[in-house]
């Protein structure tokens, strides 16, 4: 890390939806704690963090878990899973759940090409057999979650990014039947080689001890 990330620095650099949903909980609380320290945080997709903690650019990152050189070491944050979304008046509410094969007709909003959940997505549908009637591709989990809202689709959206549109009556969860769950484990990374500044690695020590699953 560049000299001027000095004692009282952090550096942080989480994927995108880490960003959004998880990590403004995990400031707020190290801050609570660590009121004199100085945070430099960037976004970036897992890939792109996983490369800047190794190359010691950044203290921490917040990605899925990945395959990493054993320069670099993890630990667990959350998991958190796809679950899929309707209208609150949609005709799949009220009932005990759906089959994959029922989305056949219906028109699929996916968020952000770049994330693994989009490949996920893909790859479950591939495997039942599913063609999606109509596509919608938006390039992130809000404008996703606002399309559905608003009746124009569905969409199958990480848990903790739609929990306060359920409990608010906006969105509406669907259980699906006889589909294994799309799951992303959430880890945070940082080299081992004992280079991470004080203020990070008490940040890693409070992520270790976060309960991260809801807002």
């Amino acid at each position: 890390m560049p000299a001027a990330t000095a004692a009282c620095r952090a550096g942080i650099w989480p994927a995108p939806a880490v960003s959004t949903y998880v990590l403004p909980r995990l400031l707020r609380s190290f801050l609570a704690v660590a009121p004199g320290v100085r945070l430099a945080v960037r976004t970036g997709h897992s890939e792109e963090v996983l490369a800047m903690v190794l190359a010691d650019d950044v203290h921490v990152g917040l990605v899925r878990a990945l395959h990493h050189p054993p320069e670099l070491a993890s630990i667990p944050v959350y998991e958190d899973h796809l679950v899929l979304v309707v209208p609150p008046d949609h005709r799949f509410t009220g009932g005990a759940g759906i089959r994959l094969e029922d989305l056949d007709t219906e028109p699929l909003i996916l968020f952000d090409r770049t994330s693994s959940y989009h490949e996920l997505t893909n790859a479950l549908f591939r495997e039942a057999g599913v063609l999606p009637s109509t596509v919608m591709e938006l390039d992130n989990i809000e404008a996703a979650k606002q399309m559905v809202a608003h009746g124009l689709g569905v969409a199958l959206l990480p848990n903790i990014a739609i929990t306060g549109e359920v409990a608010a009556g906006t969105l509406a969860e669907v259980r699906v039947a006889g589909a294994s769950p799309v799951r992303r484990q959430i880890v945070a990374i940082h080299r081992r080689d004992g280079g991470t500044a004080a203020p990070a690695r008490r940040f890693l020590a409070m992520v270790a001890t976060a309960s991260v699953d809801r807002p």
